[in-house]
């Protein structure tokens, strides 16, 4: 590399360090000035929000597929992981019915407590 070269390189980094220092004022202004409603995706929790899904299957009850399903922007693990505390809290029931799943294997059926029946 020459040397004009070189120091155009140099002059460059040096405008790219301050312009990050600039954004990231911005970004910190912004952040304090947006009101946190809009910040948020959801009022309800990701427990919620399983349950809500739960619920909505009424008696039927309702598969970790189709949960998967009506929650699309949700992570797996994320959904997943809130089967146990609901079960704990009393919230859903799962008595060993099961219905196909999506890769063919059977899968637990889940009731919420309000629409569970023995049939």
């Amino acid at each position: 590399m020459n040397n004009s070269l070189k120091k155009e390189v140099a002059k460059n980094a040096k405008l790219v360090t301050r312009l990050n220092g600039y954004m990231f004022k911005i970004n910190k202004v912004l952040s304090e000035i947006t009101p946190s409603i809009s910040r948020k995706k959801s009022k309800m929790t990701q427990a919620e929000q399983v349950l809500n899904v739960i619920n909505l299957a009424g008696s039927n009850g309702i598969t970790s597929d189709e949960v998967l399903r009506a929650l699309p922007n949700m992570p797996y693990g994320s959904i997943t992981s809130k089967y146990s505390g609901l079960k704990k809290g009393g919230h859903i029931k799962v008595d060993g019915r099961t219905r196909g799943g999506t890769s063919g294997k059977n899968q637990h059926i889940m009731w919420s407590c309000k629409n569970y029946s023995i049939t």
